[in-house]
C-alpha cells in the first residue's frame, strides 16, 4: 500500500541511523499462520521489518494509521539491527480486530520509488508476570488483571450509605468502559468514552486511583445478571485524556509509548474557552462531570459478559492490600438535584469582576465567616446539597466569633457532617486566641490549587513578612496559593512532554482571572523567591482604593530590570520570611566588593557579605530573645533591607546602629528602610548525605568509614532509649538545625526520662524514630567532627586562599597539595563543654549542599587566627586567592548559604582538591521593554513546567550508582552540569532539558522506584547499598500509657478555677495543632512540637521544610506562651509555676480518662472492639504543656532552678571568650564561671571581675573572695547584686558614708579578640551602681567607648541625695540607680535581666495610678500611639507616647510616662513615681530624663550627664554650675524605695 509523499518521505531522510536499544522486548516463536486463540490475548506484540535503516517510531505509527492500525498501539519500540534494513516491535492493547500480519502492508520508498512490502511476524504470547501477594507469600495474582464494565456512574455520598448520581457513562462496542488493576504500579485505573459536545466525537479518559487512596469497596447484586462495586473516595485521582493529535507525542527517541499521549485532564466541559477566562471558585457550574468533588464511583457489571475469573482474583488482591470488599450493601441511589443553597441569597457579583462567588449571596455572614464555610466544603466535611436555610440562619444567629470558631472546629475534626445541623452541637469554647499572637507573626490564609479543585486553609499563625506588616490592617486580603498536583499526591514535577499542557492552563487561568471567596476576587500580587520554587504565589483582593499594582509599586522600583528572572527575584526579595527589627532605624554605610576575574567573569569574594555593629547584633538579640543577648549575640544574621540582601556579620569596626552594605547586596531601591532579620547564625550538628557519600566514595575514602560510623550511631541509639547518660550525649552531640535535641537534653536533665514520663518517652522515640528514618531514606549519618554553619568573609585579609596550580597538566603529590590548601577560619561550641567555644585547626572538607561534582568537595586547612574570634559558629572563608571558596563549592556564595565544614581524620579524601566544576551560568533571557506582571506569569509557569531539578537529581544518584567511575562518569559530570543550569533557573531563566540518553535505564534498590519494573531494579552492592541494607526501619509509637509525673502532680494545690482557664486554652492549643498537622500533612502533634517531622506533604524537600517548622513552631509556641502567661498573672515564677502546673494536671486528667476508654469495651456486630483506639488518630494531645519545658523541670525539682534550662542557656548562649586552646583547642571553664549564670555575672566571658574597696560589713558574707560573694549575691533575691564588670557587696548600714567605695573603672577583656586600641568601641558591659549613703557625695563613674559615642559623654556623676533648704534627718534608704548604657538598655536589656535573675523590683511591666478607668499599660507590645491609651501625666499632663528602643519619638517631642510601682522596705504604700522622657529636636540624644513627683516638694535625687547641654532651662531641671543636665526625683521620702531606670 503507497502512502503519499510529503510529511512521511521527510520523516524517513533522517541520515544517521537510529540509536541502539540498551534492551528490546522479549520475543518468542514467530507464527505465521493464524493462531486461533490471538482474539483473546489480553495484548499482542508483532515485528515489523524491511523498513530502512533510519526508521523512527513516528514513521512505523503512520504506516499503521494508513492501514487503519493505530487505535489500540500502547507501544512502537525500534529494535536493533545487524542488517541494512531498520525493523520496529508494535504492542496492540486490546488485539486489533483482523489479522493485519497476513495482509500485505508497506510503504512507498523515495529512494526507489516505488512500493516496498513489509515483512510482520506475530510474536508468541507474552509472559504473564505474577505479583506476590504482600500477606501470603505461597499466592501470586498476575500483575495486570482487566475487567470490562456495562456502565459508570459518578457522584458523591450525600447521605451515610447514600449516593446522589451526577452522571453516567454507558459502554459501547467502539469505547469500553476498561478497569486494570495495575500491581506493579499499586493502582487501579478506569478507561471510558465520553461524547461532550453534541457535534464532537467522542473523548477517551482514564483515571488511576492508586491504593492509598482506596478504603473499601461495597458490593451489591442487584439481580443475577448484574453485579455492582461502590468505590467512595476521599479526594479526586488523577485524571487523563487522550489526545487527538497522537503524532506530536513523539520526539526523536526510539520507543514511544501510549502513556505520552494521555494528558492531565483538569475540567470535563462542553465549552474550555469559556472556563478558562473565568476566575478560579468552589462551584463548577459548567462542569459535564465534576471531577474534584464527584468522587463516588458506582461500576456495574454484566455477569454474562465479565470475567468472572479475574473478577475474583481483583477482589482478592485488593483484600490483600487492606482494601476489604463488604457484600450486600446497603447503598440506596439519589437522582441529581441542584442545591438550593445557591438560589436562597440574592447574587451579588464582585465590583471588579462579573462572577460570582461560590457563596456570593451571604450577605449576612461577614468575611471571616464565609471564608470558613468554603474551606469546609472545599475539604468535603460539608456539602452544599446539604445545607438549608436553617442552618445558615442558625450559623448567622452564633455571632460572626462563636460561627467562625464552630466551623473551625468543623474542620479541624475533618469529619463528614451529611447532617450539617450537627455542627451546632460541637462544643466551642467562648474565650479565641485571635488576637494573642507574637508581633512578628499573622494570620495567614492558603488556597491549595489542584489539576482538579481548590482547598481552602484555616487561618494559622506564621511568621509574616515585610509586605504583610506594611499593609496589615489589610491582613485578610492576602491569600497564599499553591499550585500542587492532586491532594496527598505531593507537588507538580517538570515535564518534557505535554501531559501537564492542561493543568498549566489552570494555573496560568488562576493567575490571570483569580481566585473569587465570598464577595473577594483575589488577583495576582506577586511571589516570594521560596514561594516560587514550592510553586505558590500570593494573592490580593484589592478594595476599590487600593490593589496589587499600588502595593508592587509601593514594594520599590523595578523597572530597569529587564531581565524576567532577575526582575521576578527582585519583587519577591519583600516577600521573604522576616521579623522586622522594630523601632530600629540604621545608618548605612558603603562598602567595597573584593572580586577576582575567572575565565573573564569577575567572581566577588565577598558577594553578599556586609557588616554589622555588635551593638546592633545586641538589640535584635535582645529583641529576638535570643539568651544572653547582650552579652554573646551571634555573629553573623540573614537580612533584608530595603532592595538589599544577603548576611551581616559583626564587625570590630562597625559601631552604633551602623550596617555596611556591598554593591554585591544592592538590588533594587526601596522606600522601605527597616532591618529585618531571616534567621541568624547558630551551630548545628554537620550530616552526611547520599551524595557527599559518593563524592567522598569517588575521592578516595573507604566504605568501611562509612558503615563503621552508621553502625556506631545505630548501635548507640539502641542504648539511649534506656540509658540517660548515653541518651544526654547523643542528643548534645548531634544538634539539629532547630536546636531542639538541646531541649529534649533539658528535659532527660530534669530527670523526666527516668520518671519515664510519657511526653518525654514518647518524643524521645520519635527522635529515635526519626534518626533512623533519614538514615536509611537519606544516609544521614552525623558527624560528631563536623558543624553545618553560615559561610561568611575574612574582612582582615589573613586567611590564605585558593591558587590555581601554574601548569595544570602538572601532577602533584598528596604532600604538594596538602601545602597549599586554602585556609578557613572555624569556632564553634564545644559540645562537650556548654558555653565554651573550640578553635578548630587542621586539615577539614568543605562542602554546600547538593554536592554532584567531585570538585564540590573542597580539602582546607583549618586555622587560628585571634583577629577572627568575634565570628563564632560561622565558617570564615578567605578573601584571596584565585577563586572564591564559595564558588567553588557547588557554585555557592555569602548570602545566606549553609556550609558542611567536617575534621574528621577518616573523611579526609586520598584525592585532594579534584579540578571544581566552571558554574558561570549562562545569559539570563531579557526583554527589551519593561517587564510586565504578564511576564512574571508567563515566567512562573515556564518554571513549573521545566522544573527537572528533582528528576536531574534523581538521575545522578542512579547514574552514580550503575557507573563504574561514580560520579567521575562523563555522563555524571554532564548530570553534574545540567544539575547547576537547573539551579540557576529562577535566576537566568534558561530551562535544563534532561535528555533521554542522560536518564537512568536502570534503577537501584535503595532508591525505592516502587513504579518501576521489576526487571530494571537491581540489588547495589555499592557503598549507598551497603548503607541502605544496614538500617531497619523502627515505626514511632507513643507512649501514651506511661504515667505522668507524680513531681508536678502533686506540686501545688491548684483552684477550680485555674484548671478551667488551662483546659480552655488547652482546646484552643490543640485546634492550632491540629491545623498545622492538617495542613502540612503531619502525622502526630510530637512532630510539630519538635519538628523532628517523619513525613509531610512533599511540598517542599526535608531540609526547606525542617527550615520552615522552626519558624512555624516557634510562632505556635510563643504565642500560647504568652496566652497562658497572661492567664497565670505574670511571668514570675511564683504566679507561672502553678498554672504550668494546671496545664499539666488537665492534660493528665484528659489522658487517663482516654486510657479508661481504651481499656473498656464494646460491641459491634457481635465482636468486642476497645471503645477508643490508642493510635495518634483517636488518642488526645499532650504537648500543651511543654510550651514551658524550664518551668516544669523547675516544678519537679520543688522550685529550684531548672538543671536542664542551664544546659539549654549555656549552650545557646554561645559566650564569647577568647579561646584559650588546649589540645583541640578547647578552653576549660572554671567552677566560678559555671555558677554565674547571667549575663551580668563577673567573671564571665567579655569582662574581668575587678573588686571594689571593701570596708568592714557585719552582715556581709564570710568569704575572701570578692567575686564568689558577688555570684552568691546573685541567687539572693535581697542581695544589691552585680555591676556589670564589677563585684560589688553591700556596706554596713550605719550612716557613715565613708564606709562606701566607688568602683573603679573596669578592666576589660575585649570581646573581638587580642588587644583592642584605646577607641574600640566595643568594650565592657552595662553600668549598674549601688548607692547606699546619706551623704550629698557625687562618684564619677567612666562609662564604655561605644557609651561615650551614642550620648556624646565621657563620665557619669552618681550623686546621692541633695538636701535644699534643711539639714537630712530621716533615716538613710537604699536604691538601684541603672545608669543608662544604650539607648535600647533604657527599654528593654535591664528588664530582660532581672526577669532572668528574679530580682526584686521586677519591673516587666509599668502600671498607671490604680485610679478608676485606668488599665494596665505594657512596656513594650504596643508600637502605635494610637493603641495607647491617654493616661495622667503627673506633673505636665502631656499625652503619653510610646518609646521606640532607641529613644526616637514617633514625633520629636512627644514623651513617654511610665508609672513605675513603688518598691517598699517597711514604709507604707505612697504615691507613685512618674518617669518622663523627652527628646529635644535640637538634640537627638538623650537630653532630659526627669521625675516628678508631688508639688512643693523639696526632696532632690540627682544623676548627672556631662555634656550634655539642655537649649531651655526649666524650673523643673536642676544644673550645676557647668550647665550640666540633671534628672529630678521630687517625691517624698516614702514615695520610691528603689528606681529602675529602664
Amino acid at each position: 500500500m503507497a502512502l503519499p509523499a510529503g510529511p512521511y518521505r521527510r520523516a524517513f531522510n533522517i541520515s544517521s541511523p537510529p540509536k541502539p536499544l540498551p534492551s528490546q522486548p522479549r520475543s518468542g516463536p514467530v507464527i505465521r499462520a493464524s493462531d486461533p486463540d490471538w482474539a483473546s490475548w489480553p495484548e499482542i506484540t508483532v515485528k515489523v521489518m524491511r523498513f530502512p535503516r533510519n526508521v523512527q517510531p513516528l514513521d512505523v505509527y503512520k504506516v499503521l494509521v494508513q492501514n487503519g492500525l493505530a487505535s489500540t498501539v500502547t507501544r512502537i519500540e525500534i529494535a536493533r539491527q545487524s542488517s541494512s534494513d531498520g525493523a520496529a516491535y508494535v504492542t496492540f492493547d486490546p488485539p486489533p480486530a483482523r489479522a493485519f500480519w497476513q495482509e500485505r502492508i508497506g510503504y512507498y520508498s523515495e529512494q526507489s520509488n516505488d512500493f516496498k512490502e513489509l515483512r510482520i511476524d506475530l510474536l508468541s504470547k507474552r509472559r504473564v508476570f505474577m505479583h506476590r501477594s504482600p500477606i501470603d507469600p505461597d499466592r501470586e495474582y498476575p500483575e495486570r488483571l482487566a475487567l470490562f464494565a456495562e456502565q459508570i456512574d459518578f457522584g458523591f455520598m450525600v447521605a451515610q450509605s447514600s449516593v446522589m448520581i451526577m452522571k453516567t457513562v454507558l459502554n459501547t462496542e467502539s469505547s469500553r468502559i476498561k478497569l486494570v488493576l495495575d500491581l506493579q504500579r499499586k493502582e487501579l485505573c478506569v478507561e471510558f468514552s465520553l461524547k461532550v459536545a453534541p457535534a464532537e466525537e467522542g473523548d477517551r479518559y482514564r483515571f488511576r486511583i492508586p491504593f492509598s487512596k482506596m478504603g473499601r469497596l461495597q458490593e451489591n447484586t442487584r439481580s443475577p445478571d448484574q453485579r455492582e462495586l461502590v468505590l467512595s473516595l476521599p479526594s479526586p485521582p488523577a485524571f487523563f485524556y487522550k489526545t487527538r493529535d497522537i503524532e506530536s507525542t513523539f520526539d526523536n527517541g526510539s520507543h514511544w509509548n501510549e502513556r505520552s499521549a494521555w494528558i492531565r485532564e483538569t475540567d470535563i466541559v462542553e465549552d474550555r474557552a469559556v472556563v478558562n477566562k473565568q476566575p478560579v471558585t468552589l462551584k463548577n457550574e459548567c462542569a459535564v462531570i465534576d471531577l474534584g468533588r464527584w468522587t463516588t464511583y458506582r461500576f456495574i457489571f454484566d455477569a454474562a459478559k465479565c470475567n468472572k475469573a479475574n473478577y475474583s482474583l481483583i477482589i482478592d488482591a485488593l483484600a490483600d492490600y487492606n482494601i476489604p470488599t463488604v457484600s450486600d450493601a446497603d447503598i440506596s441511589y439519589v437522582r441529581r438535584a441542584e442545591p438550593t443553597i445557591w438560589n436562597l441569597f440574592e447574587d451579588q457579583p464582585d465590583s471588579d469582576n462579573s462572577a460570582s462567588s461560590a457563596l456570593a449571596g451571604f450577605g449576612h455572614l461577614n468575611f471571616e465567616v464565609r471564608y470558613q464555610l468554603e474551606v469546609c466544603l472545599s475539604h468535603g466535611y460539608l456539602n452544599e446539597h446539604n445545607l438549608s436555610r436553617e442552618f445558615i440562619h442558625r450559623l448567622a444567629g452564633l455571632g460572626p466569633s462563636v460561627a467562625q470558631a464552630t466551623l473551625e472546629k468543623v474542620a479541624d475534626l475533618k469529619h463528614r457532617f451529611y447532617d450539617p445541623m450537627d455542627v451546632f452541637k460541637i462544643h466551642v469554647s467562648g474565650g479565641s486566641a485571635r488576637k494573642k499572637i507574637p508581633p512578628y507573626c499573622c494570620y495567614a490564609r492558603a488556597a491549595t490549587v489542584t489539576p482538579t479543585m481548590i482547598y481552602y486553609a484555616s487561618p494559622t499563625v506564621e511568621t509574616s513578612n515585610r509586605v504583610i506588616r506594611d499593609y496589615s490592617n489589610m491582613e485578610d486580603r492576602f491569600l497564599r496559593v499553591k499550585f500542587t498536583d492532586e491532594k496527598d499526591e505531593g507537588r507538580l514535577n517538570g515535564r518534557s512532554d505535554h501531559e501537564h499542557d492542561e493543568i498549566l492552563r489552570r494555573v496560568k487561568r488562576t493567575m490571570k482571572e483569580g481566585i473569587i471567596i465570598g464577595k473577594r476576587r483575589y488577583e495576582f500580587l506577586a511571589f516570594g523567591n521560596s514561594q516560587f520554587r514550592e510553586h505558590s504565589a500570593y494573592f490580593f483582593a484589592p478594595k476599590p482604593e487600593w490593589d496589587a499594582d499600588n502595593i508592587r509599586i509601593n514594594m520599590g522600583t523595578f523597572r530597569h530590570i529587564q531581565e524576567v528572572a532577575k526582575n521576578a527575584a527582585r519583587v519577591g526579595q519583600c516577600f521573604s520570611t522576616t521579623r522586622a527589627v522594630r523601632g530600629m532605624k540604621v545608618k548605612i554605610k558603603k562598602v567595597d566588593d573584593v572580586s577576582v576575574q575567572y575565565n573573564g567573569e569577575p567572581l566577588i569574594f565577598t558577594d553578599g557579605v556586609g557588616k554589622i555593629s555588635l551593638f546592633l547584633a545586641q538589640m535584635i538579640s535582645s529583641e529576638f530573645g535570643y539568651p544572653n543577648a547582650f552579652d554573646d549575640p551571634p555573629s553573623v544574621f540573614q537580612f533584608r533591607l530595603g532592595g538589599c540582601k544577603g548576611i551581616l556579620a559583626v564587625a570590630p569596626d562597625a559601631v552604633a546602629t551602623e550596617v555596611y552594605i556591598r554593591k554585591s547586596q544592592y538590588k533594587f531601591p526601596a522606600m522601605h528602610e527597616g532591618l529585618e532579620v531571616i534567621r541568624a547564625s547558630f551551630f548545628a550538628t554537620a550530616t552526611l548525605n547520599r551524595q557527599i557519600i559518593l563524592v567522598l566514595t569517588a575521592l578516595g575514602v573507604p566504605d568501611g568509614v562509612f558503615l563503621k560510623m552508621q553502625q556506631n550511631i545505630l548501635a548507640d541509639f539502641e542504648v539511649a532509649m534506656r540509658n540517660s547518660t548515653v541518651a544526654l550525649r547523643l542528643l548534645q552531640k548531634n544538634i539539629d538545625a532547630n536546636q531542639m535535641t538541646l531541649v529534649i537534653a533539658s528535659m532527660v536533665l530534669d530527670g523526666f526520662m527516668s520518671s519515664t514520663e510519657p511526653f518525654m518517652m514518647s518524643v524521645l522515640q520519635l527522635w529515635r524514630a526519626w534518626t533512623i528514618k533519614f538514615l536509611k531514606e537519606k544516609a544521614r549519618i552525623f558527624v560528631e567532627n563536623g558543624a553545618f554553619l553560615f559561610g561568611c568573609i575574612d574582612e582582615t585579609l589573613t586567611l590564605k586562599g585558593h591558587v590555581e596550580p601554574k601548569d595544570p597538566d602538572e601532577v602533584l603529590s598528596r604532600a604538594q597539595r596538602l601545602a597549599a590548601l586554602p585556609e578557613v577560619f572555624l569556632r564553634i561550641s564545644d559540645p562537650s563543654n556548654k558555653g565554651v567555644y573550640r578553635v578548630v585547626e587542621g586539615v577539614c572538607i568543605l562542602a554546600r549542599n547538593p554536592s554532584l561534582h567531585p570538585g564540590d568537595v573542597r580539602v582546607v586547612l583549618a586555622v587560628d587566627v585571634p583577629g577572627l574570634y568575634h565570628l563564632k559558629n560561622v565558617v570564615v572563608l578567605p578573601c584571596t586567592g584565585d577563586r572564591p571558596l564559595s564558588n567553588m563549592c557547588s557554585g555557592g556564595d555569602l548570602d545566606g548559604d549553609d556550609y558542611l565544614v567536617m575534621w574528621d581524620p577518616e573523611l579526609i579524601p586520598e584525592e585532594i582538591n579534584h579540578p571544581a566544576m566552571d558554574f558561570t551560568g549562562a545569559d539570563p533571557i531579557r526583554v527589551d521593554r519593561e517587564v510586565t506582571v504578564d511576564d512574571r506569569i508567563d515566567f512562573f509557569i515556564t518554571y513549573i513546567k521545566n522544573d527537572n531539578l528533582g528528576r536531574i537529581a534523581h538521575g545522578h544518584l542512579a547514574q552514580a550508582d550503575f557507573c563504574e567511575a561514580g560520579v567521575k562518569d562523563p555522563i555524571c559530570l554532564e548530570l553534574a552540569e545540567l544539575h547547576s543550569t537547573a539551579v540557576d533557573f529562577p535566576k537566568t531563566g534558561v530551562p535544563a532539558k534532561m535528555s533521554r540518553e542522560l536518564a537512568p535505564k536502570n534503577w537501584p534498590h535503595f532508591m525505592e522506584k516502587k513504579h518501576k519494573p521489576k526487571d530494571k531494579i537491581y540489588h547495589s552492592k555499592k557503598i549507598l547499598g551497603q548503607l541502605y541494607d544496614q538500617v531497619e526501619r523502627v515505626d514511632f509509637i507513643p507512649k501514651y500509657d506511661l504515667p505522668f509525673d507524680e513531681r508536678i502532680l502533686r506540686a501545688y494545690q491548684l483552684s477550680v478555677n485555674m484548671l478551667q482557664q488551662a483546659a480552655d486554652i488547652k482546646v484552643l492549643y490543640d485546634a492550632a495543632v491540629r491545623r498545622i498537622m492538617a495542613k502540612h500533612t503531619i502525622r502526630t502533634e510530637f512532630e510539630v512540637w519538635s519538628t523532628l517531622v517523619l513525613d509531610h506533604n512533599r511540598e517542599a524537600g526535608d531540609y526547606k521544610f525542617s527550615e520552615d517548622m522552626g519558624y512555624i513552631t516557634k510562632s505556635l509556641k510563643d504565642r500560647f506562651k504568652d496566652l497562658c502567661i497572661e492567664k497565670a498573672g505574670s511571668r514570675d515564677f511564683e504566679q507561672l509555676g502553678p498554672f504550668v502546673a494546671a496545664m499539666y494536671t488537665v492534660t493528665a486528667r484528659e489522658m487517663n480518662a482516654a486510657l479508661d476508654e481504651c481499656r473498656a469495651v464494646k460491641e459491634v456486630a457481635g465482636r468486642e472492639i476497645p471503645v477508643r483506639k490508642m493510635d495518634v488518630e483517636s488518642m488526645p494531645f499532650m504537648s500543651f504543656p511543654w510550651l514551658f519545658v524550664s518551668e516544669l523541670g523547675r516544678i519537679a525539682h520543688g522550685g529550684a532552678a531548672s538543671q536542664g534550662q542551664n544546659l539549654v542557656t549555656l549552650q545557646a548562649v554561645q559566650r564569647m571568650n577568647p579561646t584559650k586552646k588546649d589540645g583541640p583547642g578547647i578552653q576549660e571553664q572554671g567552677e566560678e564561671e559555671l555558677l554565674a549564670l547571667f549575663d551580668d555575672a563577673p567573671g564571665l566571658s567579655g569582662h574581668h571581675a575587678v573588686p571594689a574597696k571593701r570596708l568592714p560589713n557585719k552582715d556581709a558574707p564570710n568569704s575572701s573572695n570578692p567575686q564568689v560573694v558577688a555570684e552568691k549575691h546573685l541567687l539572693d533575691e535581697d542581695a544589691p547584686g552585680s555591676i556589670g564588670g564589677h563585684a560589688v557587696t553591700p556596706e554596713d548600714t550605719d550612716d557613715d558614708d565613708s564606709n562606701w567605695s566607688a568602683p573603679q573603672p573596669v578592666a576589660t577583656n575585649y570581646p573581638l579578640g587580642g588587644d583592642a586600641p584605646s577607641s574600640s568601641p566595643l568594650q565592657a558591659a552595662p553600668i549598674d551602681t549601688l548607692i547606699d549613703s546619706d551623704e550629698d557625695t557625687t562618684h564619677s563613674v567612666e562609662l564604655r567607648p561605644i557609651t561615650q559615642q551614642l550620648l556624646g559623654v565621657d563620665r557619669i556623676k552618681m550623686a546621692d541625695r541633695c538636701v535644699e533648704g534643711r539639714a537630712r534627718k530621716e533615716p538613710r534608704r537604699r536604691k538601684f540607680v541603672h545608669t543608662v548604657d544604650t539607648f535600647d538598655t533604657i527599654v528593654r536589656a535591664q528588664d530582660a535581666m532581672v526577669l532572668q535573675r528574679q530580682q526584686a523590683c521586677n519591673v516587666h511591666e509599668a502600671r498607671s495610678n490604680e485610679t478608676e478607668g485606668q488599665e494596665k499599660l505594657p512596656l513594650y507590645g504596643l508600637t502605635e500611639p494610637s493603641e495607647m491609651a491617654e493616661y495622667p501625666s503627673h506633673a505636665t499632663g502631656q499625652r503619653s507616647a510610646v518609646l521606640n528602643p532607641l529613644g526616637v519619638m514617633t514625633e520629636d517631642e512627644e514623651d513617654l510616662m511610665i508609672f513605675d510601682d513603688a518598691v517598699k522596705e517597711d514604709k507604707p504604700a505612697a504615691p507613685e513615681v512618674v518617669v518622663k522622657y523627652s527628646i529635644e529636636k535640637a538634640n537627638p540624644s538623650f537630653n532630659r530624663l526627669r521625675a516628678f513627683g508631688p508639688e512643693g516638694e523639696d526632696r532632690v535625687d540627682l544623676l548627672e550627664i556631662d555634656g550634655v547641654v539642655n537649649q531651655a532651662k526649666s524650673d523643673s531641671l536642676a544644673y550645676d554650675d557647668e550647665e550640666q543636665v540633671v534628672i529630678d526625683l521630687d517625691s517624698k521620702p516614702s514615695a520610691w524605695d528603689k528606681l529602675e531606670m529602664l
